[in-house]
């Protein structure tokens, strides 16, 4: 089976490039209607979460998906964005369902209250999420990431290039999904080196949230596993990396990042040279997946995306990795792909 790789921005953007300036963002009243392949059904709208649509973001995937979408399938399409702070979440998706929308996808788990709302009331309306937590309306598909198989080729590289024999794990709780990420670590590490060391420390117990945002927290941790020997620090725990980045290029060491291709989307350029690479959840195939299934069946149920979705990849921007490290993180992308080897979820 064909390993899923990101080379550069263009190899998500369709031709895009990582130094590319970004298209604008719209706002509500300035959204972008999409070229479409002729069709005029469904009418597909899709709500982009806060922080723009730059180069490798999530936003600029599941643009990336609509588009497509609307070439290949015919469906009408159109981009709408929140307020910077996200407060207009609930009005966007109002204005999508009013202008006759269906289905109405919205970008991040910043959507789901707002969705649930929207979803009882306008129950003939297909709602599709992408992240998040599941919902209470049969309305409301939910697309989510099996990223403990991501993890696992994070694992994998990160073993593989370790000089000290110890790696660090900076996860946001103690949730389910963040245990996965951190087993599916452990399993690709030890599938390289099986003596390997694996700090783990969690930014919040249980399945609290403020791990999610806690830079403060993740520096200290990374901080402290730097200083411990690690050399390798896997950060899995939302905006947090915005301190176990600094703590990596503080320390002359290395940092993974998740959710996106950190490379192209951190804020400050100085953090670029130390991103190993990021495990990428690839959200133009599940806002692609879902508006093939609502035209081919009328609905979109909730799915779960892993490497044999293509619903994941690793990044390869900045050439940290070398042709070594890419070709055993192939084999074991297309080994999980094609299911001769699991990745346990702890």
């Amino acid at each position: 089976m064909r390993a899923v790789v990101l080379v550069t921005v263009a190899a998500l953007a369709m031709g895009a490039c990582g130094n590319s300036p970004a298209r604008p963002t719209p706002s509500p009243t300035q959204a972008t209607a999409l070229p479409t392949g002729g069709g005029r059904s469904p009418k597909v709208g899709l709500a982009f979460d806060t922080g723009g649509r730059g180069p490798g973001s999530t936003n600029e995937l599941a643009s990336r998906g609509l588009e497509k979408a609307a070439k290949e399938l015919g469906v009408d399409a159109k981009e709408i964005a929140p307020d910077a702070q996200g407060t207009s979440r609930e009005n966007v998706l109002r204005q999508l369902v009013t202008e006759g929308y269906n289905p109405v996808i919205g970008v991040g788990a910043g959507y789901s209250a707002p969705m649930e709302v929207l979803a009882k009331e306008f129950p003939q309306v297909q709602f599709v999420r992408i992240d998040g937590d599941p919902s209470a309306y049969s309305n409301v598909a939910v697309l989510s990431f099996a990223e403990h198989e991501g993890a696992f080729l994070m694992g994998v590289a990160a073993a593989l290039k370790s000089k000290t024999n110890q790696i660090g794990f900076v996860g946001a709780n103690q949730s389910v999904v963040s245990n996965a990420t951190a087993a599916g670590f452990a399993q690709g590490a030890r599938q390289i080196t099986p003596n390997i060391v694996i700090d783990d420390m969690r930014l919040d117990t249980g399945v609290g949230t403020k791990g999610l945002n806690d830079a403060a927290g993740a520096k200290a941790a990374a901080q402290a596993m730097y200083r411990g020997g690690a050399d390798i620090v896997f950060t899995a725990a939302g905006d947090s990396y915005a301190g176990s980045f600094p703590a990596a290029v503080e320390a002359g060491k290395l940092a993974i990042g998740t959710g996106t291709d950190q490379y192209l989307t951190v804020p400050d350029p100085s953090w670029r040279p130390v991103i190993l690479t990021s495990l990428v959840n690839r959200a133009d195939t599940a806002v692609y997946q879902a508006i093939f299934a609502f035209k081919s069946d009328g609905k979109v149920t909730r799915r779960t995306f892993g490497l044999r979705d293509e619903g994941l990849a690793y990044a390869t921007s900045g050439g940290t990795l070398d042709a070594t490290t890419t070709a055993k993180l192939d084999d074991y992308t297309a080994r999980i792909a094609s299911g001769s080897l699991v990745v346990g979820r702890g």
